[in-house]
């Protein structure tokens, strides 16, 4: 009895094997898209992240240090810590 006009089980292997080798190749090609894309989206979400941090970090930097310069302008004492130098509880 043929199955889709194969007549014998080798070419019914063959056109097996034709079939999922042309499949695997798509999700194979597929996967390794999808797997760039999610990198480059994790890539860019980690870099705004830290750019953010940086530049949160800056904002207190230079906060610190205009009230530094009005202390010294205003000839007073400045003992405040340099930020991320204060203790934090220990």
């Amino acid at each position: 009895m043929p199955v889709y006009g194969v007549r014998d089980a080798a070419e019914l292997v063959t056109a097996a094997m034709g079939l999922a080798s042309g499949r695997i190749l798509w999700l194979a090609a597929f996967s390794i898209i999808a797997v760039e894309v999610g990198n480059v989206i994790v890539e860019y979400l980690i870099v705004d992240r830290f750019r953010r941090g940086q530049k949160a970090e800056r904002q207190k930097w230079q906060a610190w240090y205009q009230r530094m310069q009005a202390a010294q302008r205003e000839g007073k004492a400045f003992d405040e810590p340099p930020p991320g130098t204060e203790d934090k509880g220990k």
